[in-house]
């Protein structure tokens, strides 16, 4: 998709990148704006990234041999810092709120994991709705993963395998099939996801690791084998 962007009829490139790592883009932002007090400039710094993205040639240079995970973060975090530095706050009165020192590098950086592997999660999900929805459903019910992209974790609350089977008009032998079945078919997927970001076999067995770890923490057993 990158050597996509390349040719006359790139368009098609940018609604996939755009479709498929705007919510992570905007959460990484949130987060950095969020550590240097610059919440309120989340809008036009989401949208002012995309334009960015697109008048330069961020993504034709990328480093085919590196993870597109790190790749995404670091530039997002560069043109977070060039974005602040470029609208600097001006004090205004007497009440005048400088902003927040920049965080630790790697407090930003467990940071970003944890929202790469949601985004990754999020593709993964939605990809289950569409070929077995009820599977998802259930998937997204027992473990408490709700449908808002930037918040998949917090707006949600884990229900019971009966609670579910109520919603489902169904026996709750059906839900445990649902979800037996939906752990295998999530696993694949994420695994399927996780390699269109990488270039080799040994980067995405890495990465899969790392990923995986990540979602564990939020969500013990979704990701089960």
């Amino acid at each position: 998709m990158i050597s996509q962007l390349r040719k006359s009829d790139a368009d098609d490139a940018w609604r996939w990148f755009i479709d498929r790592y705007r919510p992570f883009a905007r959460s990484v932002l949130q987060k950095i704006l969020s550590m240097r007090g610059r919440s309120r400039d989340l809008d036009p710094a989401a949208d002012e990234f995309w334009a960015y993205l697109y008048s330069s040639n961020v993504f034709q240079r990328a480093d085919r041999d590196r993870k597109f995970r790190n790749f995404l973060a670091g530039t997002l975090r560069n043109f977070a810092r060039d974005y602040c530095r470029k609208n600097a706050l001006v004090p205004t009165n007497d009440n005048f709120v400088p902003e927040a020192p920049v965080a630790d590098d790697a407090l930003l950086e467990d940071e970003e994991l944890k929202l790469f592997a949601r985004q990754v999660l999020r593709l993964a999900l939605k990809h289950l709705e569409a070929s077995h929805a009820d599977s998802a459903k259930s998937m997204r019910w027992f473990y408490g993963v709700g449908d808002n992209a930037d918040n998949l974790f917090e707006s949600s609350d884990p229900m019971s395998v009966a609670e579910i089977a109520e919603r489902l008009a169904v026996k709750p032998n059906a839900v445990h099939q649902h979800l037996y079945r939906g752990r295998k078919r999530l696993r694949a997927r994420i695994e399927a996801e996780v390699r269109e970001t990488v270039s080799n076999d040994e980067l995405w067995q890495q990465e899969l690791e790392v990923i995986i770890g990540a979602l564990r923490v939020d969500a013990p057993g979704l990701t089960a084998e």
